[in-house]
């Protein structure tokens, strides 16, 4: 392999600039793998919710339960590992839409993901606020609906789990 070759595949791996238009779908896979290796002798916790983030990312069926382990890890880890942090909260960015709805059997309307609260709780109400700021039929609503979920379909769920 060329060194030209190597480091355009190096600036891929730790480029944080990309959108949900040219994002990587295995970036989250490898961050989460690169975590994995650091903590291999350390906290059996910490390992099974990484294994725990892994297997939902592969898997894809539960948004809200990857945001639940991402911000859980978040919290615990971000400190020691500030950069994969970024880059998995970039890319979840890119990969995850909350849809908001006044209540069940409305129409749901879709806004973009920003991880800056490291909780679920605080991820959702920056949702609601943005909903509430862009949509006077969000501000007239007491409780609104918000599902998360994937922005696109994954491609091959079983060739995600190597």
């Amino acid at each position: 392999m060329s060194r030209d070759k190597n480091n355009n595949e190096s600036e891929a791996f730790y480029s944080c600039h990309c959108t949900p238009a040219t994002c990587r779908e295995r970036c989250g896979h490898e961050i989460v793998d690169v975590l994995l290796h650091e903590q291999a002798d350390k906290d059996p916790a910490l390992i099974d919710a990484l294994l725990d983030l892994k297997f939902a990312l592969t898997h894809r069926t539960d948004a809200e339960e990857i945001l639940a382990v991402f911000c859980d890890l978040r919290q615990r880890l971000e400190r020691r590992y500030y950069l994969a942090f970024y880059r998995l909260r970039r890319w979840l960015e890119n990969q995850l839409v909350a849809h908001v709805s006044p209540g069940r059997g409305y129409a749901a309307r879709s806004f973009p993901l920003v991880l800056k609260s490291k909780t679920v709780q605080g991820v959702t109400q920056l949702v609601r606020d943005t909903a509430r700021e862009t949509d006077p039929v969000f501000i007239s609503t007491e409780t609104l609906r918000i599902d998360f979920a994937f922005r696109t379909p994954a491609t091959t769920a079983s060739g995600l789990l190597a």
